[in-house]
């Protein structure tokens, strides 16, 4: 019998890596009882009670913020692997002897987690995008040393992990291409969408009240302020179109930070303030409602390979709009309308058809319907127990 480790760090508070790792975890869970010992190493109070249904031996990392700071700061140094082993015995004698225990066949860090790098053990390392090498121009991935920093980390990834796993063909391709990894390496493991979208829970009773201020029509586009997910370019095109006597409403859903200030002051200079609705941070449990009241999604982001919101919506059947980026086409197919993000234009007649066109709006959701059909939940499990057994038995 294999025994095997999955390490879930991040919690629902950090966005898209929280709900892969859910993902995950419910993937490992299918690993058959009779091939595999599974464990669960979490780091945090949300893990314990999310995890309790599952039938899995869990076991509490002490992974502190103050210990992964100083694991990020000593990655910098770029010791070797024998020499960073040693630190972390010393720094957390506990976490390294946990993860460091050779009875695993194999450790699996779903989160691109710093301390995999200060262990010696058969590990399974995801690497989820390189937006710092092909994006770099984006100071959220490249001010403060995370260039390099993420370089470093994903360099050691590669070199020292059994295997890595990534979300599509061109992200396999660009790991190839920055860090001369083997092909036969790397694993690829499209996204699914969380489980609060997938396992057709209700929406909450309270969501009409709570998410009152929603007008009756409007297009969602959920996503943090950060320059790469183009918020600005998007209120321009929806400037253009109100030039042109079409008023779309938008819904964002993201704290108020980052870019909020400047994004704010435009739709204020142009006078669309009626428009556009800010929801803030809101909860996995409401998203599903947001997303089943709106007209559909329109994302302009600037990064890829692949992105799980248009995921979302496609699996709750409504239609989207999204950038025509890296591996966007090859993830949703005919499913959606692409566009180039560059071109405010092109995402003003987009987003126009996304908004009143209902025979493509039709065409997009019937489509939507075949993509699901074909990836869905049983599609990712299944993908994820292969690649597992291939790693464990080669």
């Amino acid at each position: 019998m294999k025994k095997v480790a999955i390490i879930v760090d991040h919690g629902p508070w950090e966005g898209g890596t929280f709900q892969y790792n859910q993902c995950v975890v419910d993937a490992f869970s299918e690993l058959p009882e009779q091939e595999f010992e599974k464990h669960i190493f979490y780091t945090n109070s949300f893990w314990k009670n999310y995890l309790s249904n599952y039938n899995f031996n869990l076991t509490e990392l002490k992974l502190s913020p103050k210990l992964k700071k100083a694991l990020k700061a000593l990655t910098l140094l770029q010791f070797g692997t024998k020499f960073r082993k040693a630190l972390l015995c010393l720094l957390s004698p506990k976490t390294a002897s946990v993860l460091n225990d050779k009875t695993f066949d194999l450790l699996i860090f779903p989160s691109q987690d710093t301390v995999s790098l200060f262990i010696d053990n058969n590990k399974v390392s995801v690497i989820h995008d390189l937006m710092h090498v092909y994006e770099s121009h984006f100071p959220e991935v490249s001010e403060g040393g995370r260039t390099k920093y993420r370089n470093i980390l994903f360099k050691g990834f590669c070199d020292e992990s059994k295997a890595i796993i990534v979300d599509s063909k061109i992200g396999s391709e660009q790991v190839q291409e920055c860090y001369q990894t083997p092909a036969t390496k790397i694993f690829q493991l499209p996204y699914l969408p969380p489980p609060h979208i997938l396992d057709n829970e209700p929406v909450p009773a309270d969501f009409d009240q709570k998410y009152d201020m929603l007008p009756q029509k409007f297009l969602f586009f959920p996503g943090q302020f950060w320059p790469h997910k183009n918020h600005d370019n998007l209120i321009d095109a929806v400037k253009v179109l109100a030039n042109r006597g079409i008023v779309v409403n938008l819904a964002f859903a993201g704290k108020k930070d980052y870019n909020y200030d400047k994004i704010a002051k435009k739709i204020s200079e142009y006078g669309i303030g009626n428009q556009i609705t800010f929801l803030n941070f809101v909860p996995n449990e409401y998203l599903k409602g947001i997303y089943l009241k709106s007209r559909g999604l329109i994302m302009p982001t600037f990064f890829g390979p692949t992105n799980i919101p248009p995921l979302e919506a496609i699996f709750l059947g409504r239609p989207v709009a999204v950038s025509g980026i890296y591996g966007m086409m090859d993830q949703l197919k005919d499913a959606s309308l692409y566009f180039d993000p560059k071109n405010v234009v092109d995402i003003a007649n987009k987003m126009e058809t996304l908004w009143q066109d209902e025979e493509q709006r039709a065409i997009l959701v019937k489509n939507g319907e075949k993509l699901v059909a074909n990836w869905n939940k049983k599609a990712f499990n299944d993908q994820f127990v292969e690649i597992v057994k291939k790693i464990v038995y080669s």
